[in-house]
């Protein structure tokens, strides 16, 4: 019986660690200082400190393609992000790539 209980437990403990949103974290652009960084509670916030900006906002994921909707200048603007082979891909509200970003 406590083989059978150990199992589950460790069968229900992968599962939950394997959950885990991909996005989570901190991610730094390739060859450059800007970051953005994804909370549990669906803040993220994109922070370049050579420029001095910091943003903040929140994200959601709709089949696979993560929506940052970003206070910029007063404005609400969105953009799209993918993660595929270990890299973010950031695509501005025109659909155009914004940056490329490794995670940390």
């Amino acid at each position: 019986m406590k083989p059978r209980l150990f199992a589950l437990t460790l069968a229900l403990l992968v599962v939950a660690c394997g959950s885990q949103e991909p996005v989570l974290g901190k991610w730094t652009e390739i060859g450059k200082t800007e970051f953005i960084e994804f909370f549990k509670d669906g803040t993220v916030t994109v922070v370049d400190p050579r420029m001095h900006v910091a943003m903040s906002g929140t994200y959601s994921v709709d089949r696979g393609t993560y929506l940052l909707k970003l206070q910029i200048m007063g404005q609400m603007v969105v953009f799209k992000a993918r993660i595929s082979g270990g890299k973010l891909t950031l695509y501005s509200p025109d659909g155009s790539s914004a940056g490329s970003y490794q995670k940390q």
